[in-house]
């Protein structure tokens, strides 16, 4: 224990509390009955390991018969007024069984109890014992609340109530831990130093506790600029973390995407992207300082979360795949015979192909392979119904001379699942079944003598013949399968091709579509004037060495069109004629550069060059320089990599 967490435990010894106290009735009147206070927490405190009990305020104004404002005076005294107090507070929590209410915070719930021990001689100064013993029940009463009372976050309040917290910048406010902490806010800790007191001894361990009984999930955020953002503490609902991070997603696309798309950082973002949200929160974080708050915050916890969302997508996928397996088990179980596995039905419809090898790997399943000459089978068999099935191959070869399910059992080597007296049925039926397999002449000879046996070394010898005649089938049949389903794909690529060359050639001759969507001859010139009275003021402007941006342009059209009207000019008709780019601060801090710096294609075309060697000219100064100018270095490293970027494809 760190000596600071244990300076939080200490206690005056015993015998000088007691002579203080004594010392301050007798001198004084206006301590009167705080020696009586004093051996009525003692007592408690004596009692607790009995009862695991200690008195609050109320109880011992009750049990004293002072009131409750002296009482109140005297806590002040013996708990606070010296460095080393002489009687401990400790704050707890209180759950209450006959409240039924149900809430989403569960300390609309639990009750706040500050409670008071004296420790005895025995402790030697350390109140550790029962600050340990109040936090056990404190963890207690928040598990029974979770359990009895709290309701998980959902649908249009959950997306409500954490919107509202981003947008107030109080998203720590949203997380399990700050509910708990609401719960450690003591009436007592009135300074900085009570309340780290209160935060050290009981809230901080209550929470690890939680976390070690998975009561809690925790997560680190260690870029938030507040610390009440770097501990993530929530919940462990899965479906409600899992809600959360959905809620994010909706705040990143209704809320920052939008403003990052409005400042031309971002172009359209597809439903892939927000699919693939970490990649999507990591590259949308490089233009986010610390002014962006909250919205930050949740970029990053995007990312955090973001293996916790996939390893949840795996366990549901996996929860799913065993479910369809177990019921297929139970199915397989009541069915009492051998199944063909493509004559199974989940709902109605046929298994899925990537669900079979969860079923042969299933503990209770067999599982072989059957090709008759003209088809192959995979067979499947619960192991409860081993003796079902051969009661039922028995019955089928007695009474139609058809050994199929047999031969099948047999390569199942089914015989290890059944018992002695089932065993050695299917052994004198199996070899009853060989005898027409032994050579001809045997055959008419047994059959004359009235002998219709097989011996041991003959049914070895067969069943060897047989299964090497399975093998060569079954790898002829699996060979077919395998070009089959190669023929059918390359007939499948062909046909895509084939759709993709005739929507070439269809975008390549101009239809009626194409062609009303065309502009007329009278707006192509309008496009045309615009064009070249936007490229000539950006031009001018680079040739005067300014860096002309969208306010920039905006000024030198003189109104001519509002912001959002030349944002969305620029993008429909301009976006291959000029080129834009982010000047990004190196130091990770924020740059006077707010706007893209804008540049036509034609002035990078005749004077690219040029600005690369002036570009790596200054960063390199810059670059050097003891007391560099972080904004014209940020400017023209950012303009080199640009250049760099486009000048090979101009």
């Amino acid at each position: 224990m760190s000596e600071s967490v244990s300076q939080f435990y200490k206690v005056l010894e015993y015998a000088p509390s007691l002579q203080s106290v004594q010392g301050m009735e007798s001198r004084d009147f206006a301590y009167k009955g705080i020696f009586k206070l004093f051996t009525c927490i003692t007592e408690w405190t004596e009692k607790y390991l009995a009862n695991k009990m200690l008195p609050n305020a109320e109880q011992l104004a009750r049990e004293i018969g002072l009131e409750r404002e002296r009482i109140e005076a005297y806590i002040q005294e013996l708990c606070f007024k010296s460095p080393t107090p002489m009687v401990k507070k400790i704050t707890t929590v209180v759950f209450d069984p006959n409240n039924t209410n149900k809430t989403e915070m569960i300390s609309q719930v639990l009750q706040k109890n500050s409670v008071f021990a004296r420790p005895p001689s025995l402790d030697a100064g350390s109140a550790q014992r029962y600050v340990n013993g109040c936090n056990e029940g404190s963890i207690e009463a928040i598990k029974k609340a979770i359990q009895a009372n709290r309701i998980p976050w959902k649908s249009e309040k959950h997306k409500d109530f954490i919107f509202s917290k981003i947008n107030a910048n109080k998203l720590s406010e949203s997380y399990a831990s700050s509910d708990i902490a609401n719960l450690f806010n003591c009436q007592y800790d009135v300074n900085k130093q009570q309340k780290e007191m209160t935060v050290n001894l009981h809230l901080k361990p209550v929470l690890k506790k939680l976390v070690d009984d998975k009561v809690l999930l925790f997560f680190r955020n260690e870029n938030a600029p507040k610390s009440g953002n770097k501990s993530i503490f929530l919940y462990n609902n899965k479906d409600e973390i899992m809600e959360r991070i959905e809620i994010y997603i909706k705040y990143l696309r209704q809320y920052i995407v939008p403003s990052f798309q409005k400042l031309g950082v971002v172009n359209d973002i597809t439903e892939d992207d927000y699919k693939n949200f970490t990649h999507l929160a990591e590259n949308l974080l490089k233009y986010m300082d610390q002014s962006y708050g909250d919205q930050k915050c949740v970029l990053e916890e995007l990312v955090i979360l973001g293996n916790f969302y996939e390893s949840y997508r795996e366990e549901l996928a996996k929860k799913e795949l065993k479910e369809k397996v177990n019921e297929v088990v139970r199915w397989l179980e009541t069915a009492n015979k051998l199944t063909e596995i493509n004559s199974i039905r989940i709902n109605g419809e046929p298994i899925p192909k990537d669900l079979i090898p969860s079923i042969y790997s299933h503990e209770m399943i067999i599982h072989t392979d059957y090709d008759d000459g003209k088809s192959l089978y995979e067979f499947v068999l619960h192991r409860k119904s081993t003796s079902f099935a051969v009661d039922n191959a028995k019955r089928l070869y007695e009474t139609t001379d058809n050994d199929t399910e047999l031969r099948v059992l047999q390569r199942m080597n089914i015989s290890v699942h059944l018992d002695s007296t089932k065993r050695q049925e299917f052994q004198n039926t199996e070899f009853a079944s060989l005898f027409k397999y032994l050579p001809m002449l045997t055959r008419l000879w047994r059959t004359m003598l009235g002998n219709i046996y097989v011996t041991k070394p003959e049914a070895d010898l067969i069943r060897a013949q047989k299964e090497i005649e399975q093998k060569k089938r079954i790898a002829e049949s699996r060979a077919k399968a395998i070009a089959k389903e190669k023929e059918r794909l390359i007939v499948a690529r062909m046909k895509s091709d084939e759709e993709k060359n005739k929507e070439s050639k269809q975008s390549d001759s101009p239809t009626e579509k194409t062609i009303a969507s065309m502009p007329s001859f009278e707006e192509e010139k309008k496009l045309k004037e615009v064009l070249k009275s936007i490229t000539s003021i950006l031009d001018e402007a680079w040739d005067k060495k300014l860096k002309p941006d969208r306010e920039y342009l905006l000024q030198q059209l003189e109104g001519a069109m509002t912001e959002d009207e030349l944002i969305t000019y620029l993008k429909k008709n301009f976006s291959k004629e000029i080129f834009s780019f982010q000047v990004k601060s190196v130091s990770g801090n924020p740059t006077k550069f707010k706007w893209p710096i804008l540049i036509t294609k034609n002035y990078v075309k005749r004077k690219g060059r040029a600005l690369l060697d002036l570009a790596v000219r200054e960063s390199d100064e810059e670059r050097k320089d003891v007391t560099p100018d972080q904004s014209r270095f940020d400017f023209y490293n950012s303009l080199e990599e640009f250049l760099l970027k486009v000048l090979g494809k101009t």
